[in-house]
């Protein structure tokens, strides 16, 4: 798979992942869990949540 460089972000990694091996363990933290189609979802969550607060793209954020 090859990126454009400036089309090459930690979203779209997870998007295109989560397209193939949406089953596929992402995450593994003490029992914790998360697949790449679960990882997918809770990011999309708080994108649109983040969008609804007004944040556009390229706006900074920091997130803890």
């Amino acid at each position: 798979m090859r990126h454009n460089a400036c089309t090459l972000n930690l979203a779209t990694l997870l998007d295109h992942r989560a397209t193939l091996h949406p089953d596929r363990e992402a995450v593994v933290f003490q029992s914790t869990r998360l697949t790449y189609g679960q990882l997918n979802a809770l990011a999309s969550r708080v994108a649109h949540g983040l969008r609804s607060l007004g944040i556009e793209p390229g706006d900074h954020v920091a997130l803890s």
